[in-house]
């Protein structure tokens, strides 16, 4: 039996038809190279023939040969994995636990049914009173008397159900096995189903949406035939031909008869779930909304007013989506939001400071997912660098290497500048300030050897080495401004609680809530605190704290607090250096 971990190792030399050295492979799971060489012997025993990996002492690893049974292995073993969330399996196998209880339970029940100590199980609770805070329409009780209860009407509990009921979860919590083999059927059938009608109606919602989908049906006949009733409502809705299909196919398939209160549901969620393709439909609000948007991050940034959001119909589309789920109280899941703050801080925070004000909409992990739209709008402002381009050369040659240094870099360029010799000899003092220097001519050299030659018409082989060349000195640059920012900004400090007793975390960082601050928790005990405004000094500072403080009912022992000064200098170098100090604390 393969460990997620290996199958997982295993996924990942399969997807590359080359030798993959051991440094990528640590690096890529984030574990030392010995493990990584352990987990591959570990495979090598448990597979024997039905898998070859060739090991090099230089090269690193090769996936030679992997059988088809092991293929159908691992294929089944990553669907159960599917719609993975931030809980984990054990405390999302409570909550659906709690979600199929019809009566209170006590600790010590909970401790019988799932084989563990009582303070092991409340461990596990305190982690289930989170989640549930953070949701509307559910509630979790914990009465001494009384015992734990989860309570939240029907159409809830079908929704939370859809969020965690992979059969992985299903088969992790003490349900009757029957029972789990009955719902793995359906959510294999209503896959099929699905699959079907989408293709027939040219509906392609994202891979995630539709595994949502499928649980979502999955557990609405599941829970109706154990007897847990959807209260019938007096609205109806005319149910779309896709609806309709999918019900159709549901009585012939499962022979489960979907109700009309059911028929609305399913509905609901197809129109709440994001799709592939933008529709035609206008929605003149959000796009206002969403100019306003714009135009107050680019003023908090202090660059020229511009559209933001490259793929505009896609996002205002989507803003649409989050407004249905937001009314439905369905908000989608976002287990990579600690990857998008750590990647994206400054978008991230922008996103989280102005979006709710400007759409009216409360705070969830979900607006993570409006930073990666932004941050492909701000992309041509980070990472950048200038290049002068000294020749005398004709003026079809000049644009030929132009044109060239345009389509074959991968970075963004600040400013091409090009000069005659003649011009570059009486002020040779300009090339101070360009991060590259090229010429076609050999004399530029007796003014300053350092400037790159270059072949008036450029080769392929030309273009690779004039890429390798941009790439490092892109390095350089880009590693002198976060040394630059670390040297002026960045003080670490240990933070002794047995001295000073801290009862929160914003006395230790010594602010107040004003609006202005972003908190995101990120790793194990730790969070990212940030903010930019015109009455702050900028500074990164790292808390240290020898006991820890409470946030929202998790322990904190580590504070990552940045503060940036509205109108200082470079805020994209700025919160890249930030983006590198909290990806090393994740």
């Amino acid at each position: 039996m393969l460990t997620t971990r290996q199958i997982n190792i295993l996924t990942y030399l399969l997807g590359k038809e080359e030798w993959v050295t051991s440094e990528r492979v640590s690096s890529h799971f984030d574990l030392n190279r010995k493990t990584i060489q352990l987990e591959i012997k570990n495979i090598s025993e448990s597979l024997g023939n039905e898998c070859i990996i060739l090991i090099n002492q230089h090269k690193g690893y090769l996936l030679e040969f992997l059988s088809d049974d092991t293929q159908n292995f691992i294929r089944e073993e990553v669907t159960r994995y599917e719609g993975k969330n931030s809980l984990g399996t054990r405390p999302s196998a409570f909550v659906l636990y709690f979600l199929f209880l019809k009566s209170y339970v006590t600790m010590q029940m909970l401790a019988d049914t799932f084989y563990m100590s009582k303070s092991a199980v409340s461990l596990e609770l305190n982690t289930v009173k989170r989640w549930v805070g953070r949701y509307d329409g559910i509630e979790m009780e914990v009465s001494n008397k009384s015992g734990i209860m989860l309570h939240a009407d029907e159409i809830r509990k079908r929704i939370y159900c859809a969020k965690f009921g992979t059969v992985n979860v299903f088969r992790s919590m003490p349900l009757i096995s029957e029972v789990v083999d009955e719902y793995e059927n359906y959510l294999n059938d209503v896959g099929q189903i699905l699959i079907q009608a989408f293709t027939s109606y040219d509906y392609f919602v994202t891979g995630e949406e539709y595994h949502k989908n499928c649980r979502f049906i999955a557990s609405c006949i599941l829970r109706s035939r154990m007897g847990y009733i959807r209260q019938q409502e007096a609205m109806h809705y005319d149910n779309s031909p896709l609806t309709l299909t999918i019900a159709s196919l549901v009585r012939e398939r499962i022979g489960y008869e979907l109700e009309k209160t059911e028929l609305n549901d399913i509905q609901a969620m197809l129109e709440e779930s994001s799709v592939l393709y933008v529709d035609n439909a206008s929605y003149p609000e959000i796009e206002n909304k969403l100019d306003f948007l714009e135009g107050e991050i680019c003023s908090m940034l202090n660059i020229p007013k511009v559209t933001m959001f490259t793929y505009r119909d896609m996002v205002i589309q989507y803003i649409y989506k989050m407004y249905l789920r937001a009314k439905g109280g369905n908000v989608a899941l976002n287990h990579y939001n600690e990857d998008i703050v750590s990647r994206y801080p400054l978008e991230t925070y922008l996103i989280y400071r102005i979006f709710p004000s400007c759409f009216h909409m409360k705070v969830s992990k979900e607006l993570s997912f409006m930073a990666v739209f932004l941050a492909a709008g701000l992309n041509s402002y980070r990472d950048s660098m200038s290049i002068l381009l000294v020749s005398n050369q004709n003026m079809s040659i000049i644009s030929q290497i132009e044109m060239i240094v345009y389509q074959n870099v991968t970075f963004n360029i600040s400013e091409l500048k090009i000069l005659p010799v003649y011009i570059f000899k009486q002020n040779p003092n300009i090339r101070f300030s360009y991060d590259v220097l090229l010429t076609t001519d050999q004399e530029v050299l007796f003014i300053d050897k350092t400037i790159h030659v270059i072949n008036c018409i450029l080769t392929h082989k030309d273009t690779q080495k004039l890429n390798i060349l941009f790439q490092k000195k892109l390095n350089q640059i880009l590693d002198e401004r976060k040394k630059k920012i670390r040297e002026k900004y960045l003080v670490e400090e240990a933070v002794s609680q047995r001295q000073h007793k801290y009862p929160s975390l914003d006395q230790v960082i010594n602010c107040s809530q004003d609006g202005t601050l972003n908190y995101h928790t990120i790793g194990n005990e730790k969070i990212y605190v940030g903010r930019i405004s015109p009455s702050v000094k900028t500074k990164i500072k790292i808390y240290t704290l020898d006991s820890p403080v409470d946030f929202l009912n998790k322990k904190i022992r580590k504070i990552i607090f940045v503060q940036f000064h509205e109108g200082d200098e470079d805020v994209f170098d700025f919160f890249s250096f930030v983006s590198d100090i909290i990806s090393q604390n994740l």
